[in-house]
């Protein structure tokens, strides 16, 4: 992952600006925009996050050399959706575990 996404990514986890949901990159529910941390991730990337994009599929940018390996996609789903890890707790462990160029 290049430095600048990856710094970008961390602020805007950091931000307070996405309420954090599950169970889908980015939804509306009674009347609020929820994110997960990948949805959040595209956000930074600045990448469509729902909907179709023929240059560029999300799911297809998370699981990339320019973003993260599936093992580290698996994972951070794993925190955000199953552990319910806050997005404080998931950008530290981006911090220690998504290595950046």
């Amino acid at each position: 992952m290049k430095r600048e996404l990856k710094d970008r990514w961390l602020a805007d986890l950091r931000s307070g600006e996405y309420v954090q949901g599950t169970g889908s990159f980015e939804y509306e529910e009674a009347g609020q925009t929820r994110t997960c941390c990948l949805g959040v991730l595209c956000h930074s990337a600045d990448v469509p996050v729902c909907g179709y994009d023929p240059d560029r599929d999300n799911y297809e940018f998370v699981e990339s050399e320019e973003a993260l390996s599936w093992d580290q996609a698996r994972s951070l789903w794993h925190k955000n959706d199953v552990d319910r890890a806050t997005f404080y707790e998931i950008a530290d462990w981006i911090e220690a575990n998504v290595h950046a160029s």
